[in-house]
């Protein structure tokens, strides 16, 4: 009886040990998983704030005073520059689209950012992006609309993980603004 007893408590302690066992690499493989989330999710910030703060830096580099900016909407920021470095002067064109034409990403809130230089070549940037809203200064810190008022870009946006997972998806959500020298 004693041995049937011991066998009982031997199996019952190894189910135990394998279940823990289970549980921890579950465990595992969801910290990798979410981890591998947010290190997308960093690698998409890097690349959306350079790109703006590249292209934004330039902007009335080269243009006529108090036309540097031409455009200044909330979801809209047109601006002309030497964004491609070559002496000559180009219109880059920063739209924010809507979650319809983001449908072919894995992320259902996901919004395209639409980049245009000289109205050609419309490059649409998904990265995670569920909204990007610009706001504008003007020399005296004030939010202004007249695009040749312009001397501060701000912009505010948030990112989430490339990829939906779970109810509380890795994200981060970002402030930040250029002063062109051009637009002084």
């Amino acid at each position: 009886m004693s041995a049937m007893l011991d066998l009982f408590f031997a199996a019952t302690v190894a189910v135990m040990l394998i279940l823990n066992v289970m549980h921890v690499n579950d465990d595992l493989l969801t910290m990798r998983h979410r981890n591998t989330l947010q290190y997308a999710l960093q690698a998409n910030h890097a690349d959306l704030q350079g790109m703006l703060l590249r292209d934004l830096r330039m902007a009335g580099h080269g243009a006529d005073p108090g036309s540097g900016i031409t455009r200044a909407y909330s979801t809209l920021l047109e601006f002309r520059g030497d964004v491609l470095r070559d002496g000559a002067q180009h219109t880059v064109r920063y739209t924010v689209g809507n979650t319809a034409e983001a449908a072919m990403t894995a992320h259902p809130r996901d919004v395209i950012l639409w980049r245009t230089v000289d109205g050609v070549d419309a490059q649409a940037y998904a990265f995670g992006l569920v909204d990007l809203r610009f706001t504008y200064l003007d020399s005296t810190g004030e939010v202004t609309i007249d695009s040749s008022k312009v001397r501060r870009v701000c912009y505010e946006y948030v990112l989430e993980s490339p990829t939906p997972y779970g109810d509380d998806p890795p994200a981060v959500w970002v402030t930040g603004g250029v002063s062109p020298k051009n637009l002084q």
